[in-house]
C-alpha cells in the first residue's frame, strides 16, 4: 500500500484560487477561465489527452506575457506528464515554469512547483530528491497566502513517514486535512469550490492511511483510507483506484483474503478511469503479493509477472541520471522480490526447472540496471557533457569539502541547488536505459569455465535465496531471512575484525547457513564468483570456517561481481604490460616538514588561517610511500608513474590516468563524506591554498578509464551503503561504473605499514600467465596467512575483497 502524493491528481490547480485575481485584466481573467475548463477536461477524458492542450495554453499566456498563466499551465502540464509516467519531459516543464517563477519572484509558485517537482522524484523512487523539494516547498510557503497549503502538508507528511518520525507525518497530515476542507467549502456553492480541493483532501486521508499502516497501526489506518474514499465518491474525484488499492492491503494485513481480491478487482477495473493514478504495474504487483500471503502461488505468479512486463516501460520512462535509476531500482526490488518467492516456492512444489531459470533470470533483471547504464560505451554519456558540468562538479566538491568535518547541514540548500544542476544535464545526455542482453542466465552460463561457480544471493523479509549456476547447471537453496542473516554476518564480521575467539563458531555456523544445502561437487570448485545483496557486502567471506576446518579462502578465489549481466567470458589474455600508476604518501597538514618546503614563503600564513584550522588535520601514512613504491617495483611493468608527496593531487592524477595505465594503485587516507548518500573520498595532497584535496565517486563517474585493476588501499576504501538490487555504492562502484576492470578494497580500517601484502599480490599478479587479480589476491592471503605474525590474522587479510566482472 503507497499513496502517490497528491499533487500529481490535484495538478496544483488550487493555485488558480477562485476569485483572487478579479484586478487584473481581461486577457487574464480569459486565462482563468481556460483554466477551470482545462481541469474539467482532465476530469473527463484523463491525463495523456490534457498534455496538448496544457502545452497550447502555456504557449498561449507566454506570448501574452502573462508570467501568472504561464506558470500554472506548465506546472499543470508537468503533473499530466507525471500522471502518465513521462518523467523526463515533466521535469523538463517543471524546471521552465521554476525559471519563469523565479524571473517574477514568484515565490508562491515556487512553493507549488516545488510540490509537484516532490511527487516527480517520489514517483521517480528518489526519495532523497523528493525530501528535499518538499522541505523546500513548506519553507518557501511561510506565512503566504493563497498557496496550496493542504498540497504541502501532505506532502511533507508522505516524506516523513518514509522517514519513520510518524508523529511529525501525523502531525503534516492532520493540517492537511484541516486545509484541504475549508478549500472545499461544504456549505458554499459548488462554483466557488477551489478546483481540485476534493481530490486534495481524498490525498491527505490516503496519505494518512499509509502512514498508519507502515506503522502497523492497521485499524486507525482502515479509518482513514475509509474517509478518503467517502471524500472520492462524494465530489466525484479522481483516483478511485488508490482508495480500492489502499483498502485492499489493508484488510490483507488483518487477514481477509477474500475482502482484500474483491478491491483488488475493482482498483484493476478503475485503471481505465480518466483520473486513474496509481501505475498499473503497482497494481498488478500488490494483487500478487496478497495472492501469495494467501498461498496461492500460481495467481501470484501469474499477477506479478505482468506487474514486471508494465514496470519496465516505467523504468525506461526514469530521468536518466544515476541518481534517479538507482532509486528507480530501489522501488522495483519489492516487485521483484515477490516474483522470486512466489516462483521459487513453486519450484520447490513441482521440481519445475523453468520457473528457477525465471527467478534467477528476475533477481538479475533487476540488479545493477543503473551501472549498467553507466558502462564507458560508443558515444559515452560523459563526452556530451558540457565544460559547465565540471565547473559546478567542483563547486560541490568546494562546498563539500568546507563543511566535511561539519554535520550542521549548514551546506544543505547550496548542495541540493549544485546537485540539481548537475543532475538536470546528465539527463539532458544521459544514456537511455540498457536494452536487456539477453538473458541473464544465458550470461553467466557463457561466461562461466569448468573450475568456475556462480553464488547469487537474494535477501528477503520473510526467506531469502541461493542460486547456484555452473556452466551447465543452476540449482536454487532456501536461506534464512534477510534479517536473520544480517544479525549474523555482523556477529562475524566484528568477531573477526577484532580478533575475538568466537570468529571459528560464528564463521562455520554462517557458512552452513550461507552453503549448508549445496551440493559438494559445487562448493569443491576453485573459483567463487559472489553476486551479493545488502548486508551480505560487509561479510568477510576470506574468512568464513568450512567444513574442514579451513577459512573459505585457503581452498577458493574469490570475486565479487556486479550482475550477471555484466559478466564477461573467461580470457586467458596475458598483461599487456602497460603500466603502474602510483599515488601515496601525499601532503595533508601544513606540519609536515614538506609543506614547509614546499610552501615556502606562505607557510606561516597558511598556518593561520581560519578556513584550514577547521578542516580535517590527516596524519602523515609514512609506509604508503614506501608501499606504492614496492608495488610498482613487485609489478615491474613500464611506463610507471608514482604522484608522491606535493605532486599527490587530482590535477596530476588525471593527467597521468590519460596515459592508460593497467594497474592504478592508491595508498592514502579514504575520508567518509557527511553528505548523503556517504561514501569514500581519496584525500591527496594540499591544494596552494592549505586545503585538502579530495577525488570523489562523482570525479571518477565523470570519466571514462581503461585500468585493468584499481586498488584501494585505505582505511575502509570499500565501505559504503548498499541497497537492494543497486549494490555496492561509493568508490568501488564508481571505477567500475568509470571502466576498471577489477577494483581491490578494503572493507574495514588498515594498518600503515611498507606495503608487504601488496609486493606479494602483484608479484603473484605479474607471474600469473594471465591477469587474474582473485587468484593473486588468494595466493597473497595465503602467504601472510602462513607467516605467523600479526598479518597471519584474519583481521588483516580478510578485510580484503575484490570486485570484477572479469
Amino acid at each position: 500500500m503507497r499513496a502517490i502524493p497528491l499533487s500529481i491528481v490535484s495538478l496544483a490547480l488550487c493555485l488558480a484560487q477562485s476569485g483572487s485575481f478579479s484586478h487584473l485584466a481581461t486577457r487574464h481573467d480569459l486565462f482563468k477561465a481556460r483554466n477551470r475548463e482545462l481541469f474539467d477536461f482532465v476530469t473527463k477524458y484523463g491525463y495523456a489527452e490534457a498534455i496538448p492542450k496544457y502545452r497550447a495554453a502555456a504557449n498561449d499566456a507566454k506570448k501574452a506575457g502573462d508570467a501568472f498563466y504561464s506558470i500554472r499551465f506548465l506546472n499543470n502540464l508537468g503533473g499530466c506528464q507525471i500522471a502518465t509516467y513521462r518523467f523526463r519531459e515533466a521535469l523538463e516543464t517543471l524546471s521552465e515554469a521554476k525559471e519563469i517563477a523565479a524571473k517574477t519572484h514568484d515565490r508562491k509558485s515556487i512553493a507549488g512547483l516545488n510540490s509537484n517537482i516532490s511527487s516527480l522524484f517520489w514517483q521517480m523512487g528518489n526519495r532523497a530528491k523528493a525530501a528535499s523539494a518538499a522541505d523546500e516547498a513548506v519553507s518557501l510557503a511561510g506565512d503566504l497566502k493563497d498557496v496550496p497549503r493542504a498540497s504541502l502538508f501532505s506532502q511533507l507528511g508522505t516524506m516523513r513517514a518514509e522517514m519513520d518520525q510518524p508523529a511529525a507525518a501525523e502531525e503534516a497530515f492532520h493540517n492537511a486535512i484541516e486545509v484541504a476542507k475549508n478549500a472545499i467549502g461544504f456549505t458554499g456553492a459548488e462554483s466557488e469550490r477551489e478546483p481540485g480541493a476534493a481530490d486534495t483532501l481524498a490525498w491527505a486521508w490516503d496519505s494518512l492511511a499509509y502512514a498508519r499502516w507502515k506503522a502497523g497501526r492497521i485499524e486507525e489506518a482502515e479509518t482513514a483510507a475509509v474517509e478518503g474514499f467517502r471524500i472520492r465518491k462524494i465530489f466525484h474525484a479522481a483516483a478511485i483506484d488508490s482508495s480500492f488499492k489502499n483498502l485492499a492491503a489493508i484488510r490483507a494485513a488483518k487477514g481477509d483474503i477474500r475482502s482484500a481480491l474483491h478491491l483488488m478487482d475493482e482498483a484493476q477495473a478503475a485503471l481505465s478511469n480518466p483520473g486513474a493514478a496509481t501505475p498499473a504495474w503497482r497494481i498488478y504487483m500488490d494483487r500478487g503479493r496478497i495472492e501469495l500471503q494467501a498461498g496461492q502461488l500460481k495467481d501470484a505468479l501469474t499477477h506479478l509477472r505482468i506487474s514486471r512486463t508494465l514496470a519496465r516501460d516505467w523504468r525506461v520512462a526514469v530521468v536518466p541520471n544515476d541518481a534517479n535509476r538507482t532509486s528507480s531500482e530501489e522501488t522495483l526490488a519489492e516487485l521483484y522480490e515477490s516474483l522470486i518467492e512466489a516462483g521459487n516456492r513453486l519450484y520447490e512444489e513441482s521440481k519445475d526447472d523453468s520457473l528457477i531459470r525465471e527467478t534467477f533470470d528476475a533477481a538479475e533483471e533487476n540488479r545493477a540496471a543503473s551501472l549498467r547504464a553507466l558502462l564507458p560505451q560508443h558515444n559515452d554519456w560523459r563526452s556530451k557533457l558540457p565544460a559547465r558540468y565540471y565547473s559546478v562538479l567542483g563547486k560541490i566538491k568546494s562546498v563539500e569539502t568546507a563543511g566535511l568535518l561539519r554535520a550542521d547541514g549548514r551546506n544543505s540548500a547550496e548542495l541540493t541547488r549544485l546537485r540539481s544542476d548537475l543532475e538536470r544535464m546528465e539527463a539532458e545526455v544521459g544514456a537511455e536505459t540498457p536494452k536487456e542482453a539477453g538473458a541473464p542466465l544465458e550470461q553467466a552460463t557463457r561466461s562461466l569455465d569448468p573450475d568456475t561457480v556462480l553464488f547469487s544471493f537474494q535477501l528477503g523479509e520473510r526467506e531469502s535465496w541461493l542460486w547456484a549456476v555452473t556452466d551447465k547447471e543452476i540449482s536454487v537453496h532456501r536461506l534464512p531471512s534477510g534479517e536473520d542473516l544480517a544479525a549474523k554476518v555482523d556477529a562475524f564480521q566484528s568477531a573477526v575484525e577484532q580478533n575475538r575467539p568466537e570468529l571459528r563458531q560464528t564463521g562455520g555456523e554462517l557458512y552452513r547457513a550461507l552453503f549448508g544445502g549445496v551440493d559438494s561437487a559445487l562448493l569443491a570448485r576453485g573459483r567463487w564468483i559472489l553476486l551479493l545483496d545488502r548486508k551480505l557486502f560487509e561479510l568477510p567471506f576470506p574468512a568464513l570456517i568450512c567444513p574442514n576446518g579451513k577459512y573459505l579462502i585457503e581452498d577458493h578465489a574469490l570475486q565479487v561481481a556486479s550482475a550477471a549481466l555484466m559478466l564477461k567470458p573467461v580470457r586467458r589474455e596475458p598483461s599487456l604490460g602497460h603500466g603502474f600508476l602510483g599515488v601515496g604518501d601525499p601532503v595533508y597538514n601544513l606540519a609536515d616538514d614538506r609543506a614547509k618546503k614546499d610552501f615556502r614563503g606562505t607557510w606561516p600564513a597558511l598556518l593561520t588561517r581560519a578556513n584550514y584550522r577547521q578542516g580535517p588535520g590527516l596524519a602523515r601514512l609514512w609506509g604508503t610511500g614506501r608501499e606504492v613504491e614496492a608495488s610498482e617495483k613487485a609489478w615491474s611493468a613500464q611506463p610507471a608513474k608514482l604522484l608522491e608527496g606535493q605532486e599527490a593531487s587530482p590535477d596530476n592524477f588525471w593527467r597521468a590516468a590519460g596515459s592508460n595505465p593497467e594497474i592504478i594503485h592508491f595508498a592514502t587516507h579514504i575520508l567518509e563524506g557527511n553528505e548523503e548518500p556517504r561514501s569514500g573520498w581519496i584525500a591527496l595532497s594540499l591544494d596552494g591554498s592549505g586545503k585538502l584535496q579530495y577525488i570523489t565517486p562523482a570525479d571518477i563517474l565523470a570519466r571514462a578509464v581503461s585500468a585493468k585493476l584499481v586498488t584501494l588501499s585505505g582505511c575502509s576504501s570499500g565501505k559504503a551503503k548498499a541497497p537492494s538490487a543497486t549494490g555496492l555504492m561509493g568508490l568501488t562502484r564508481a571505477w567500475i561504473a568509470a571502466g576498471a576492470g577489477s577494483v581491490l578494497a578494503t572493507r574495514w580500517p588498515t594498518i600503515d605499514d611498507d606495503g608487504d601484502f601488496f609486493q606479494r599480490f602483484y608479484r603473484n599478479l605479474s607471474h600469473k600467465n594471465y591477469f587474474d587479480p582473485a587468484s593473486a589476491l588468494r595466493q597473497a592471503s595465503l602467504e601472510v596467512l602462513q607467516t605467523r605474525g600479526w598479518r597471519a590474522n584474519p583481521s588483516f587479510w580478510g578485510g580484503y575483497f575484490l570486485v570484477g566482472n572479469n
